[in-house]
């Protein structure tokens, strides 16, 4: 079963802990991998919750002014167990502060590498996003929201990223865009 689960991303050492959400289901046939998330910020470091996302904000080290950021986590269980299958985070990039989305995935997962990831978000076409890095704790990539991405993304309440593994089968990760709307219009508010 799948949870859609939002989650702060920081560079402390407490336990990671994810919000319980609705779970729904995920392509069966693959062995899932824990995907090793940042924990959770200090509880000094306030919170907004806007349906399946997370507003946090704080000032990183060396800043001077507040960063906002939007978070979510697909989170996968079985067993009784919960691995985070997919994190995305939202945040205004660049001195124009335009949307930009980071999507990380689990090296375990045995992403296919070459055709990247699908953002899939009903009334669009899906969005081709190249995979830019892969490190230990996964693989990134970066989608630039554009204005009819953003559009598409308010009107829907979900939506998927589809993932291609080494053995060429194709794993949709159901995503929520429940809340989107109120959580992205608040980001540049801080």
């Amino acid at each position: 079963m799948l949870a859609i689960a939002s989650i702060g991303l920081t560079a402390t050492t407490a336990p990671a802990q994810r919000l319980p959400a609705a779970e729904k289901p995920i392509a069966t046939g693959e062995n899932l991998s824990p995907l090793k998330l940042p924990p959770l910020p200090p509880k000094d470091v306030p919170t907004k919750k806007f349906g399946d996302w997370i507003q946090r904000c704080d000032t990183r080290p060396g800043a001077t002014q507040q960063t906002c950021l939007l978070l979510q986590t697909v989170v996968h269980t079985k067993d009784e167990q919960k691995r985070a299958l997919l994190a995305m985070t939202v945040g205004l990039s660049g001195p124009d502060k335009k949307p930009l989305m980071l999507l990380q995935v689990p090296l375990a997962l045995g992403t296919f590498l070459p055709p990247g990831f699908k953002l899939v978000v009903p009334g669009i076409e899906p969005v081709q996003v190249a995979i830019q890095s892969c490190l230990q704790i996964g693989c990134s990539a970066k989608v630039p929201l554009l204005p009819d991405i953003i559009a598409a993304m308010k009107k829907a309440n979900a939506g998927s990223i589809e993932i291609h593994t080494l053995r060429k089968r194709v794993i949709q990760v159901p995503i929520s865009f429940k809340g989107f709307t109120a959580a992205l219009d608040s980001l540049g508010k801080g």
